[in-house]
Parts: structure tokens; C-alpha cells; sequence
């Protein structure tokens, strides 16, 4: 029966290493092989062995190409992450040590905006807790820092503006005469009833130079007799400034 599946269509012996018709050749260079292996599908593809060497050093390119990526990758943290693996993970995206290591420009900033050094430690600690890296950082330190300057600096031109306006309307009501003497009404009254502690809170705060706090000093003054003093100039008296804050010296009265 053996010799019968080498017959060929006619019934004679088919030529040897030649298959019946209509039959899959086997590839010889399989008889190599361990016999759990001369069946499986991954060989039986190939040809020759030449063919199969080709295609696993294909096949190994690929993976040592893969495994290069994967080393490089970091994976993505456990919805129960331990504090280590927090740690490891925002290490791995690049964030400093600790808080101290992170590199901090400071801003140049307008004068009469000082730099605050608690907000810097602030700050480190906050990012460092919230796993930035040194970039991240850095940029997010640079425009916080733009962003304060830009609101200091248009503040201090609106308060600009509002005080002299209000000096404004205040020589127009008070005309050429009555301006510096009411100032030196208020002046006057400050050093009385302020002391030393609040005219330094009100040249810091900007209010020394409040038309209503220069109104209601003068309304304090007049109360107690001061305006009838100081219309006439008195012998060692100083000169009359326009204002509690001494940047405003310089202004002079309508004339």
C-alpha cells in the first residue's frame, strides 16, 4: 500500500523526490528538526533554511529595535500607587530630588515691587508635590512672575493717575491760595493725631496722598482751630507740602 501512493495518474511509479500530483511538498531541510517541530506551521513556510535565517534575523532586529523603546518608556503609574512609585515615576518625567533642586530665575522686577522670598519656597514645594520637572517649572515660575509684574505695574499707574486727578480737582476747589494752606492743615493734623507709625502706613500704602484722606485731615484740623493759624506764615514754620508722601513735594499750587 506504501509503494501504491507513489504511483502517479497512470498507475506508474512517479519519479523519486518528485510528489504525487496535487501534493505539498514538505521542505527537506525540516528532516533537521526534532519531530514535535517538523509540523509546526512557523517552519513548514520556509523553503529553505536560508529562507527561515533570513527571516528570524529580521524578526530580531525588530525586537532588540522594540525593547530599546520600551526601556526608554515610562510606564503609566497604578491607580493605587505607593508613594515610591510616585516618587520613581515623576523622577523618571525628570522632576528634581527635592524642592531645593529645582533652578529659579529671579524676575527683574520695578522698583517698589520687592521680591518675595517665601512665595520662591512656596512655590518649590508646591511643584516639587506636584511632580513638575525642572522645565516645567522654570516656565511656570518665569510667567507667574511676568504676570505679578504686569499687575504691579498697572496698579501703580492707576493709583498714579488717581492722585492726580484728585490733587487736580482739589487745587481747582481749593484755588491758588487755599491749596497749600489746607495741605499744611492736614500735615499738620497727621503729626498730631498720627504718629510716626501711621504716616509710615500711609506713605506705603499710597493713602497719604488720597484726596479724601488729605480732606478728611483737613476737616480734623479746621475742627480744632488749626486752619486760622496756618493762613499766615508763623516764624520756624515748614513750607507747606502737598500731601502726606514727600514724592509729591515738588507740586506746586495753580497759579
Amino acid at each position: 500500500m506504501a509503494d501504491e501512493q507513489n504511483l502517479d495518474g497512470t498507475g506508474n511509479q512517479a519519479p523519486e523526490g518528485q510528489a504525487a500530483a496535487g501534493a505539498t511538498q514538505t521542505p527537506g531541510w525540516l528532516a533537521q528538526l526534532p519531530d514535535t517541530y517538523k509540523g509546526n506551521e512557523a517552519f513548514t513556510g520556509f523553503k529553505t533554511v536560508g529562507d527561515f535565517a533570513a527571516d528570524y534575523l529580521a524578526l530580531k532586529g525588530k525586537a532588540a529595535e522594540l525593547e530599546g523603546k520600551v526601556t526608554d518608556t515610562i510606564p503609566k503609574l497604578p491607580e493605587n500607587a505607593t508613594d515610591e512609585q510616585k516618587a520613581a515615576y515623576y523622577a523618571a518625567l525628570g522632576r528634581p530630588e527635592t524642592p531645593d533642586k529645582y533652578e529659579l530665575a529671579k524676575p527683574d522686577l520695578p522698583d517698589g515691587l520687592p521680591y518675595d522670598e517665601a512665595v520662591e519656597s512656596w512655590f518649590r514645594g508646591t511643584a516639587h508635590a506636584l511632580g513638575l520637572t525642572q522645565e516645567q517649572a522654570g516656565k511656570l515660575f518665569a510667567a507667574y512672575n511676568d504676570l505679578t509684574k504686569q499687575a504691579f505695574t498697572t496698579q501703580e499707574a492707576a493709583r498714579t493717575k488717581a492722585y492726580a486727578d484728585g490733587v487736580e480737582a482739589l487745587k481747582k476747589e481749593w484755588g491758588p491760595e487755599g491749596y497749600p494752606a489746607n495741605v499744611e492743615v492736614m500735615r499738620r493734623a497727621v503729626e498730631q493725631f498720627g504718629g510716626p507709625d501711621f504716616k509710615a502706613f500711609m506713605d506705603e500704602s499710597g493713602l497719604g496722598n488720597n484726596p479724601i484722606i488729605i480732606k478728611t485731615f483737613v476737616a480734623i484740623g479746621k475742627s480744632m482751630g488749626e486752619d486760622s493759624s496756618l493762613t499766615a506764615a508763623r516764624p520756624g514754620a515748614q513750607p507747606a507740602t502737598p500731601g502726606m508722601h514727600y514724592e509729591i513735594v515738588d507740586v506746586k499750587p495753580p497759579t
